[in-house]
């Protein structure tokens, strides 16, 4: 095989093999963004449920704002 030629396939590698850690980097960080919504997410059904089982939100529906 050409030296060149080799050359030229090693670098396309190292090249190829950062690519491949930056999104696996990029993958990670998306993972734990999302386990992080998720649980912000099951928090507030948790509060809305809460809030439904108390009355507060119908309290509240069924007031006028005070700019009325």
């Amino acid at each position: 095989m050409d030296t060149d030629r080799l050359e030229e396939l090693e670098t396309r590698f190292t090249y190829q093999e950062k690519a491949l850690a930056d999104l696996n980097d990029v993958i990670i960080r998306q993972r734990k963004e999302l386990d992080e919504l998720r649980l912000g997410y099951r928090h507030l059904l948790q509060r809305m449920t809460s809030m439904n089982d108390t009355g507060i939100s119908q309290q509240h529906a069924n007031e006028v704002p005070p700019h009325y």
